[in-house]
């Protein structure tokens, strides 16, 4: 079996905004649905797991887009384990158009949990017999470590719907990417295009919890923030980088 997996799919009507261009939460479950198919043929897809009290559970996730796909695009998604550390399994992406062109390079780092205790498994714990391409590199540095935005001095909550739940009852971690790109008003979205983007979970938000935005500036096309929940527990840093329509 290839350890590179790949998969081919089109970009629909739902994926898209009003430029035609793939949503990136969209983009970023087409990811993952193909890690979780490859992770199925592994044999350590959620059934594989779930039987045995484990999840995964997605810690980092580092997306650039080179070109985006569009409405009707007929786009081939790529992706492959990389050699796994203690607590941390690694895998990237690449998703190519139908000419071969490379339109999105991406990295992620993923834990397995034990869902009875709460609790990460270590990889020695588990019989993973895979050889791992080291030499193949979507983004050639491990997933950025963000920095923490303060919790705001008079803060808005949000409540957590029940569409934005996932199998495992929490919050799908695609549900962040778009509560970051909901705080930019419509001016700034139809003027800018974001290229990148970077999210570290580290804790998970479940049905009707309350959440909240800190947010910074760090450049002029530059942002960062952090998820709070009303404990003011931190649930996520995300960073994101624009670019100016009339520059490219």
């Amino acid at each position: 079996m290839s350890i590179i997996f790949q998969t081919e799919t089109e970009v629909n009507g739902f994926d898209i905004d009003f430029r035609h261009n793939i949503h990136i939460y969209r983009l970023l479950h087409l990811i993952h649905e193909a890690a979780g198919q490859h992770a199925k043929l592994l044999n350590r897809g959620w059934d594989d797991l779930h039987k045995d009290g484990l999840f995964w559970a997605l810690s980092k996730v580092h997306v650039v887009v080179h070109q985006y796909p569009k409405w009707n695009d007929k786009i081939t998604i790529q992706t492959w384990p990389k050699a796994h550390e203690t607590l941390v399994f690694l895998r990237d992406y690449e998703v190519f158009s139908e000419k071969g062109e490379l339109l999105v390079s991406a990295s992620s780092e993923w834990m397995i949990v034990d869902y009875r205790v709460n609790r990460i498994m270590r990889m020695d714990q588990m019989s993973m017999h895979i050889d791992f391409p080291d030499q193949k590199h979507a983004i050639q540095n491990r997933v950025p470590k963000l920095k923490r935005v303060d919790f705001p001095e008079n803060p808005t909550f949000h409540k957590v719907l029940i569409s934005e739940l996932d199998m495992n009852d929490h919050v799908n971690n695609v549900n962040y990417a778009k509560w970051m790109i909901d705080q930019f008003d419509y001016t700034f979205y139809k003027k800018n295009t974001l290229k990148e983007i970077v999210v570290n979970y580290s804790y998970q938000l479940k049905a009707e919890e309350q959440y909240t935005f800190a947010t910074e500036q760090t450049d002029s096309l530059a942002f960062n923030a952090t998820i709070y929940n009303s404990d003011q527990k931190e649930i996520c840093k995300i960073a994101t980088q624009w670019v100016d329509d009339s520059k490219i």
